[in-house]
């Protein structure tokens, strides 16, 4: 699958809307990534072009987020997915790490202020693909 980075000095505002959750399968059993590393999905608030907000989950593999509702995150390296399930399709987002903090890193180091970037939702997110 191709993932696409995404330009996070564009996003002047990200916010935690919650606490990392674990990525479970059907059975309930905590999901984990290539390396067996735990997966866990952070809700996230990101501005957009007109002022407004869109609410995007982002996948980490390692240890639990140490985020909280209301808290302003870092973006770690932040990539966008598509995908196409059964003729429904969107946008899944994963992160190396999603930290406490204004801004975002990325590999050119901290975020900027600026206009937004694209948001959207992956296939974990129910109501959000079109």
């Amino acid at each position: 699958m191709r993932s696409i980075p995404v330009d996070m000095t564009r996003v002047p505002v990200v916010i935690a809307m919650g606490p990392a959750e674990p990525v479970t399968d059907q059975d309930g059993v905590q999901r984990k990534n290539q390396d067996k590393q735990l997966l866990f999905s952070v809700p996230v608030a990101v501005t957009v072009d007109d002022g407004n907000a869109s609410v995007i989950r982002v996948r980490v593999a390692g240890e639990v987020p140490p985020v909280t509702a209301g808290m302003a995150v870092r973006l770690v390296d932040l990539v966008a997915a598509p995908w196409e399930i059964g003729g429904r399709h969107g946008l899944s987002y994963r992160a190396r790490a999603v930290v406490p903090g204004g801004g975002a890193v990325g590999p050119s180091g901290p975020a900027r202020s600026g206009p937004t970037g694209p948001a959207g939702a992956g296939p974990g997110s129910p109501g959000r693909s079109s």
